[in-house]
């Protein structure tokens, strides 16, 4: 098992925050361009809304359509990008190509999750907001169940949920900064880039910096994932990812 398959769990089978966001920094670094492009083609529905004109064309039945593309393609992308990270942290060859044949063959079960997932977190938030991170927390790790374990939508969640559970608190806590963190270097952009670059530009910058932590999300759910098993099952990368063989 290479350092980048064990640093996040501790001594003590216990899950490290630092190490969890630092594998995922070291992944994303190993290849960039193609955990940055899985991301941008998640968030290319959104980003049509915010080209010129768009607003003057575009009805709110249009734009609720767009988000909801955006979310059943961003769990595809999001499967995408486990596999790819899985390969990373293998040591194995990493192509858009050769992770999306299968994530695409499973990519019903990926969508309903998807699906499921989104009303559940969403009537979460709706009721009284705590309910709705806690939903996250617990179905975190359901794409990356999904895909590598080849389970169907509720097993997935099921099984997120199995092996979030002791560990939400730690894993909310990672939300949280990492939530934080996006919000700090995205929200701020229109207004500190507001009457300095074209509109266009700005809308563009904004969207890299989001893709960015798009990516983030999409291989900490990976790292996340790898590191529950590790620590709840005592199993090693070899183990999990050998369906991908």
């Amino acid at each position: 098992m290479t350092e980048l398959a064990h640093a996040a769990v501790g001594a003590a089978g216990e899950l490290r925050i630092g190490e969890l966001i630092g594998r995922t920094g070291r992944l994303l670094a190993r290849r960039p361009l193609r955990f940055l492009a899985l991301a941008a083609i998640g968030g290319a529905p959104v980003l049509l809304l915010s080209l010129p004109g768009a607003s003057e064309t575009v009805t709110w039945s249009g734009v609720w359509i767009a988000l909801a593309v955006q979310t059943l393609l961003g769990f595809l992308v999001q499967g995408v990008t486990v596999h790819g990270a899985f390969q990373e942290m293998r040591g194995r060859p990493f192509t858009l190509v050769g992770s999306a044949a299968p994530c695409l063959r499973h990519a019903l079960p990926l969508l309903v999750a998807a699906v499921l997932t989104t009303v559940a977190t969403a009537a979460g938030f709706a009721a009284l907001v705590f309910p709705g991170f806690m939903a996250t927390t617990a179905w975190f790790v359901t794409a990356p169940a999904c895909v590598v374990e080849r389970l169907g939508p509720i097993a997935s969640m099921e099984r997120s949920a199995a092996l979030t559970r002791g560990y939400r608190w730690k894993i909310f806590a990672l939300f949280l900064i990492v939530g934080a963190a996006e919000q700090l270097t995205v929200q701020p952009l229109p207004d500190v880039l507001g009457g300095v670059v074209d509109p266009t530009v700005a809308n563009l910058l904004q969207y890299g910096v989001q893709t960015l932590w798009s990516s983030v999300d999409a291989v900490l759910a990976a790292v996340v994932y790898h590191a529950l098993r590790a620590v709840k099952e005592g199993i090693d990368l070899d183990q999990i990812a050998g369906v991908f063989d």
